[in-house]
Order: structure tokens, then sequence, then C-alpha cells
């Protein structure tokens, strides 16, 4: 399996999509980022290589697993023009195995990303915090383990 990360502001996202999966016995081999901020998308791939999961003990991004980063040339999708430019992205980077997670990013990167994983009949995968004070302690986090909150959320699939 291939999983499609939507990366906005929050590095700890994919820490937390990545061990949800892990809890059902999924692990992609490979996961690709698009982000629209490099240095969040370097984070929040250090994250998931060093950070546990909590079930686990062990970091969810696996050694073995390619990774790939695709940095957006905006930061956001704030024009109709953007959000046609990112789902001719998210069009280009589909497989036939690949998930398409969008619990980070923009509000509008999320919308663009499920309609264009949806006309093509990918999966698309969300997780949600169970507790919205969990939001704000991961954001603020001095720490980097402390930005992903796999423990308060449950994983949505569409």
């Amino acid at each position: 399996m291939r999983l499609l990360s939507l990366l906005g502001a929050s590095p700890g996202v994919l820490h937390t999509v990545l061990c949800l999966l892990l809890r059902e016995d999924t692990a992609p081999e490979q996961v690709t980022v698009l982000a629209t901020l490099p240095e969040v998308a370097e984070e929040a791939l250090e994250i998931a290589r060093s950070c546990p999961c909590p079930w686990t003990g062990n970091p969810p991004l696996q050694e073995s697993a390619a990774v790939e980063l695709v940095t957006l040339p905006y930061s956001d999708v704030d024009t109709a023009e953007k959000a046609r430019d990112l789902r001719r992205r998210v069009a280009e980077l589909l497989t036939p195995d690949t998930v398409v997670d969008v619990t980070g990013g923009r509000k509008s990167m999320a919308v663009a990303a499920a309609v264009e994983a949806a006309v093509r009949g990918a999966p698309i995968i969300a997780a949600q915090l169970k507790r919205w004070d969990k939001y704000f302690e991961a954001a603020l986090s001095g720490d980097k383990c402390g930005k992903t909150a796999p423990e308060s959320a449950v994983l949505i699939k569409f």
C-alpha cells in the first residue's frame, strides 16, 4: 500500500496516521508527503521515524518504506486555479494501491485532494482527534514527540 499524505503546518499528523494504520496491522511500503512547507515536512518525517507509537513502542515509519516528499509551490489552496493544480498533482501521484490521507493540510487542500481521490476511486482516510484540546497541546508542544497524538485519535475511512 502507498500512503499519500497531505501536510500543512502540523508535523505530527503523519505520525498519528501511520500509528493508527499500524494499529490496524497496515504498514505502507511507500509514503508520499504532499506538503505546503518543506521544513514542516522534514520535521514530520523525523517525528515519524523517531517517535514511538503508544501501542507498538516503535516509530511508525519503517526504514524499509520508500519516502517521497513533494512540496507545493504555494502555501495554501486559496484559488480555483490552485485547487485545479492540486487535483492534477494528486492525480499524477495516484496508483492503484494508493490511500489518500486528508488529515493534514488546509481544508481547501483536503477537499481538492478528496474530490480527486473520489473521482478516481482511491480510498480516503483521515485521523480525527477525539478531544479538541489535544490539537492545541500538540500544536504548542516544544517536544517533537509531543506534536503527535495517536492515542487521542480515531481513523476514519471514507
